[in-house]
C-alpha cells in the first residue's frame, strides 16, 4: 500500500470509496494481541476470552509402503480461559470434523471459529464476553512461570525451588511460598527472560523501557534497540562509575585499637559550601574575629569525611591593632 500511495496517489484515492460504495468489509477482524497496552484491560469488569489455538492443527507423520511421508489429522483441542473468575474450558474437536478434507490448515481455522460461537452461544447473555484476545503465544505465555519455563525449563524450576526445604505438596503444581518469597521467584524469572533476549538479540538490557520489557515477558517480538540508543545507555553507565570511583579514605582508630577504614564520595561534598552559617552563641563584641577565605573553607570541605574528625593548622600575622 505505501508503494501504491508514492506512486500513484489518485489509485489510493480511488481505492477507499470503493469498498464503502460496494459495502465490503473484512469477514475476519483481526483480534487484539496480548500486548503492554491491553494488559491491564486483563483486570478489568468486563468479560474477556483468551482462545489458544495452538493445538487445533495437529498432524501425526509417518512413513508410507511407497517411501514418502504422509500425514494424518488427530483430535484437536480448543483453550478457553477466562482471567477475570480463573474458569478454563476444553473443547475438543473429534477427528470426525477434518476426516477425508481437502485444506486441513484453513479447516481447523473455520471449525475453530464454529466451535467457540457454539459454544458462546450456550452460555447466558449477561456470561457472555465481551472481548476476545486470540493469538499463538498469549495464552501459553500469559503467566510468567509458563514464559520462563519455556525459555529455560531446568532453570526456571531451579529457581521455583528456593532451597532444598522447599517442599511441593502431593497434587501440587507448586510449592507454597509466601508473598515475599513469590517476589523474589517472579524477579528471578524476570531475569531469567531478559538474559536470554539479551543472549538471542545482543541488546543492552539496560536499554529496553518498562513497556518493552513487559512486551518481551508477554511473548511479544519486538525489535531491538537501535545502537544509538544503546550507545547513550553505555555513556551514561560510564559517567556514573566514573563518579563514584572520586571518593576520600580516611583511617581512624577506635578507642580499643581498632583500624577502621572507610571511604565516602566527594562527590557532591562541594554543594556543602553553598549553605555555611556561623552560630553566634560564641560571638563576642570585645573578642577577635578571623576571616577565613572561601577557597580555603571549600578545599577544607571537600577532603574532609562525615564520620571523621578533621582539624587544620592556620598561621599568620595578626593586624597592629590587635597587639
Amino acid at each position: 500500500m505505501a508503494k501504491i500511495m508514492k506512486a500513484n496517489p489518485a489509485l489510493y484515492v480511488l481505492r477507499e470509496p470503493t469498498p464503502k460504495s460496494y459495502q465490503l468489509y473484512s469477514s475476519e477482524p483481526m483480534e487484539s494481541y496480548l500486548s503492554s497496552r491491553n494488559y491491564d484491560e486483563l483486570f478489568s469488569n468486563q468479560i474477556i476470552w483468551f482462545v489458544d489455538d495452538t493445538n487445533v492443527y495437529r498432524l501425526t507423520i509417518h512413513k508410507a509402503y511407497e517411501g514418502n511421508l504422509t500425514t494424518k489429522p488427530i483430535n484437536a483441542a480448543i483453550f478457553i480461559f477466562n482471567p477475570h473468575t480463573g474458569q478454563f474450558f476444553l473443547k475438543i474437536i473429534h477427528i470426525s470434523v477434518c476426516a477425508e478434507e481437502k485444506g486441513f490448515g484453513q479447516l481447523a481455522k473455520w471449525a475453530t471459529d464454529e466451535e467457540v460461537a457454539a459454544f458462546l452461544r450456550s452460555f447466558p447473555f449477561e456470561e457472555q464476553r465481551t472481548q476476545t484476545i486470540v493469538t499463538r503465544k498469549a495464552f501459553s505465555r500469559l503467566i510468567l512461570i509458563l514464559k520462563a519455563l519455556h525459555v529455560n525449563n531446568d532453570r526456571a524450576k531451579i529457581i521455583l525451588k528456593l532451597d532444598k526445604t522447599t517442599i511441593i505438596e502431593i497434587r501440587h503444581t507448586y510449592p507454597t511460598l509466601t508473598n515475599d518469597e513469590w517476589i523474589k521467584v517472579d524477579a528471578s524469572w524476570n531475569d531469567l527472560i531478559l538474559a536470554d533476549y539479551d543472549k538471542k538479540n545482543n541488546a543492552n538490557v539496560a536499554t529496553l523501557t518498562q513497556s518493552e520489557i513487559r512486551d518481551i515477558i508477554l511473548g511479544m517480538e519486538i525489535s531491538t534497540p537501535s545502537a544509538q540508543r544503546q550507545q547513550i545507555a553505555e555513556i551514561e553507565k560510564q559517567t556514573k562509575d566514573s563518579s563514584q570511583l572520586t571518593a576520600t579514605t580516611t583511617e581512624t582508630v577506635s578507642k580499643h585499637e581498632d583500624r577502621i577504614i572507610t571511604a565516602t564520595t566527594t562527590t557532591n561534598l562541594h554543594l556543602r559550601t553553598n549553605h555555611i552559617y556561623v552560630s553566634s552563641n560564641d560571638v563576642k563584641e570585645t573578642g577577635y574575629r578571623y576571616i577565613l577565605p572561601k577557597n580555603i573553607l571549600k578545599r577544607l570541605i571537600i577532603i574532609s569525611h562525615l564520620r571523621a574528625q578533621i582539624s587544620a593548622y592556620l598561621y599568620g600575622v595578626s593586624p597592629p591593632q590587635n597587639a
